[in-house]
């Protein structure tokens, strides 16, 4: 005895209609269709929707679009660092799931961005914002580092040099007459360099533990993924036109 029970339909992957159907409701848009009809990845839409979704996501973003696609996921990625470095700020977990999400969000803003075009591009462009963002959430913390190494050394030498001059050698070093004290104002140039210095530490951050942070490399290689494939170019399969067949006409009397 066979199996007489129909195969089950997938609906993503929706076979175009042989002989067309009688009557039919655009996938997109919900509305009947008469006359034409077309199929795009295999669902019946009608000449307006068909329309609009080839032309989505054709052609170039151009400069409007990059630059939105840059401000939307940098947006998406710094709200994801300022949630992990409070996470690990105040409650001490070192949750690195979030770099999973951080690329999720990412990937989607940047594809808001962009269209919906996707693409090589904007797949590198996701992937580069991502890791930038995962790894921004260390700057505050090297920067306390740094801050506390600077203090520590401040005092180490302000207390050898206490131990190794007297009051008299200390005071014919005293400062000139007129002097401030205070450091040269730092230059534009060197703020630039300094943050990008210290953006530079938080990005090789993940790989200076070595082995020890396989885990986490592996979980930011998750996050990247992530950015990546949400901003894959859609290949679209449109067919038609096809006309929508009319009723039948009755069967003639036999002999007629």
């Amino acid at each position: 005895m066979t199996d007489q029970t129909p195969p089950p339909i997938t609906f993503d992957a929706a076979p175009a209609p042989e002989a067309g159907p009688r009557t039919a409701a655009c996938a997109a848009c919900g509305r009947e269709i008469s006359g034409e009809y077309y199929t795009v990845n295999g669902h019946v839409t009608c000449a307006s929707c068909r329309a609009a979704i080839a032309d989505h996501g054709s052609g170039t973003a151009g400069a409007r679009g990059l630059l939105t696609a840059i401000a939307l996921g940098s947006a998406a990625g710094l709200a994801g660092a300022i949630v992990w470095w409070a996470i690990r700020r105040y409650a001490s977990l070192e949750v690195g799931l979030i770099a999973i999400a951080i690329g999720h969000f990412v990937g989607l803003a940047v594809r808001r961005g962009s269209g919906g075009r996707g693409g090589r591009g904007f797949q590198v462009l996701a992937v580069a914002l991502t890791y930038f963002w995962i790894t921004a959430n260390y700057v505050p913390d090297i920067v306390q580092g740094m801050l506390e190494q600077e203090e520590t050394t401040q005092v180490g030498a302000a207390t050898s040099g206490d131990a190794a001059t007297g009051d008299g050698v200390a005071a014919s070093t005293a400062a000139p007459a007129g002097s401030t004290g205070t450091p040269a104002s730092l230059s534009l140039g060197g703020f630039l360099l300094g943050i990008a210095f210290l953006f530079g530490i938080a990005m090789a951050a993940p790989f200076l533990q070595g082995a020890g942070n396989i885990i986490g490399v592996l979980i930011i290689s998750f996050g990247l993924w992530q950015a990546w494939k949400l901003n894959a170019r859609t290949e679209l399969a449109v067919d038609g036109p096809f006309r929508l067949d009319a009723a039948a006409p009755p069967a003639s009397p036999a002999g007629a």
